[in-house]
């Protein structure tokens, strides 16, 4: 059971608040949150390109993408790896998707 002061009680409490907040009318609102076991993780299939080849927006980009995580294991504010100028080609560390998994399941502890 957890007390007043547990961190799941405080969270909830900030989640209703925040409800409360937004059904007033108030139009930013933060919540702050434990990510100490939970990692959240962006990402998309592939990249995108800065460019389009036909009209129907820009095209897939297998040579260079962007993700970001945040929480459980994962070292704040710290970048890996670039691309170059137009976003096309990874040229500073380039990662796999395989490895970016295995490092994922390396912070899981598996």
């Amino acid at each position: 059971m957890d007390g007043p002061d547990s961190p799941r009680t405080a969270y909830g409490r900030q989640c209703l608040l925040a409800r409360r907040l937004v059904e007033r009318g108030v139009r930013f609102v933060e919540l702050s949150c434990l990510l100490d076991s939970t990692r959240v993780v962006w990402a998309g299939k592939f990249g995108r390109t800065p460019f389009a080849q036909d009209s129907d927006g820009r095209d897939h980009n297998p040579y260079g993408f962007t993700i970001w995580m945040a929480g459980g294991g994962v070292k704040p504010r710290h970048i890996y790896g670039a691309t170059d100028d137009f976003g096309y080609h990874a040229i500073e560390n380039p990662c796999t998707v395989y490895n970016m998994w295995a490092t994922m399941l390396h912070l899981m502890g598996d």
